[in-house]
């Protein structure tokens, strides 16, 4: 079968995904996809039983998910466009009118941020999609990717993955190469903001976490966004400021204070993402007013670093009025240990550091920083621990299938109509989908994807169905 032959590696057996569960893209216009040849589907598992493990049951609105192609997943790539020009991205959009229900594929925003056209279509790629409505604990969410489209053009676009409007600040992939060091604006703030970043790094950025990431040697190198004094990060008044920020990093055992971000300076407000000489994870945030320290920070939770100059970590802090946190690998505590953080603020128009101190010339980090993220607001439990299991190599997230739609339902006969039951597959139509799967198990589902009745002859188990399966119409 063509799907297997080029999917079979990543195939999902014994698992449906149903449009019951799905909330893709309900805020776009229907999208023609009829110009692109290929598509697959990739399936979003938040659920313990084969999935990321995110307890979270509230939806996230949006939420840019990493997608990482390479030809051990995707196998498509002879068929693509150099660069990835045709990839294109889909949710399911569900509508209602005039008693009926249809669904629709409607684009979603994309951004690829690196895309490496290998000889003999080997290539690799890592591709930010935003999501609408990510739930944890579940196991029936998913989008398509579509590719083979010849005349495509490229529609990448991070201001619309990291939108303001969405949170986001500001935000550096950090795969940009200068010429030199002191440029300005080299690394670019994929937000749309403009808050881009000054190079002040003698090298050229390395292979990170997700795409490339820089290097800094611990003793003068760091970049600084001078125009983020501008963001409303730092103009906020006397009501103190909502603060999400992370970083992939990696340590080196300095045995010392190091600085991931900050833009705090003496008598202003502002904030410090950190670890301290003793290696304890430390968000801090407040002002100093003549001389007066008015502050809360968080560190000593029971979870330390361990810089080994081999691990990366997903770093991050959150600040509102009531408390700072620090999270680690998206594992943190949720209260300050000194100060309340409701105390009154003044304007911090401070440019952003990266790698440094920002009210001196100290706290240089040794190691590497990726993905740097910059929010002004509080993003909801379980939004760092599905960054950490969709952005570290080993992810669970995200798993490639087929998606086999199935146009027509009908009423068990078993029951009368009107009497509540759910609509069913019929025996025949199963036996499509044995089909199509290639010699998957035949087998009757409902609209929430419980298996109903085994086919005849099968044994009374959980059908193996290897591919996502759509119980509804969707044009």
């Amino acid at each position: 079968m063509f799907l297997k032959r080029i999917f079979g590696s990543r195939r999902l057996a014994g698992w449906a995904a149903v449009v019951a569960g799905v909330a893709w893209g309900n805020a776009h216009a229907a999208a023609d996809f009829s110009a692109w040849s290929d598509s697959i589907g990739i399936a979003l598992r938040t659920d313990s039983a084969g999935g990321a493990n995110v307890k979270n049951t509230l939806p996230f609105d949006s939420i840019p998910v990493l997608v990482r192609l390479n030809p051990g997943v995707f196998s498509g790539f002879a068929n693509t466009r150099p660069g990835g020009a045709d990839i294109r991205f889909a949710g399911l959009k569900k509508s209602s009118g005039f008693g009926t229900v249809t669904y629709s594929w409607t684009a979603l925003p994309y951004q690829i941020e690196q895309w490496v056209d290998g000889a003999g279509d080997q290539d690799t790629a890592e591709i930010w999609v935003l999501v609408y409505g990510l739930k944890g604990n579940d196991s029936t969410q998913f989008i398509k990717m579509y590719w083979g489209n010849p005349s495509a053009a490229d529609s990448s676009n991070g201001a619309r993955v990291f939108s303001p409007k969405a949170g986001f600040m500001a935000v550096y992939h950090l795969g940009e190469t200068a010429a030199a060091t002191g440029t300005a604006g080299v690394y670019k703030d994929a937000t749309g903001n403009g808050y881009d970043a000054d190079d002040y790094i003698a090298g050229d950025p390395a292979p990170g976490m997700i795409g490339k990431g820089i290097a800094l040697n611990g003793t003068d190198e760091y970049l600084v966004s001078t125009s983020f004094r501008d963001s409303a990060v730092c103009r906020h008044g006397t009501v103190p400021p909502t603060v999400s920020v992370s970083a992939w990093v990696l340590f080196n055992p300095t045995g010392r204070d190091e600085i991931v971000l900050a833009n705090e300076k003496k008598d202003t407000a502002g904030f410090m993402l950190h670890k301290d000489a003793g290696n304890n994870p430390m968000m801090w945030a407040g002002a100093e007013s003549a001389g007066v320290a008015i502050s809360c920070w968080q560190y000593g939770w029971g979870q330390k670093l361990s810089p080994d100059a081999q691990t990366r970590v997903l770093f991050g802090g959150t600040f509102d009025s009531w408390a700072a946190r620090s999270s680690v690998n998206g594992e943190g505590r949720n209260n300050s240990v000194d100060g309340r953080c409701d105390t009154a603020y003044v304007n911090s128009p401070n440019p952003l550091y990266i790698g440094r101190n920002a009210s001196s010339a100290a706290g240089f980090l040794q190691g590497m920083i990726d993905e740097v993220r910059i929010e002004n607001v509080l993003r909801p439990s379980g939004w760092m621990k599905v960054c950490y299991e969709n952005q570290r190599p080993d992810q669970n997230l995200l798993h490639f299938a087929p998606i086999y739609q199935l146009n027509a339902l009908v009423r068990n006969s078993r029951h009368r109509s009107g009497s509540g039951a759910r609509p069913v597959l019929a025996n025949a139509l199963s036996a499509d989908v044995t089909r199509m799967a290639d010699g998957a198990s035949a087998a009757m589902y409902d609209l929430r994807g419980r298996l109903l009745a085994p086919a005849a002859g099968r044994a009374s188990r959980r059908a193996e169905v290897s591919g996502i399966v759509i119980l509804a119409p969707a044009r």
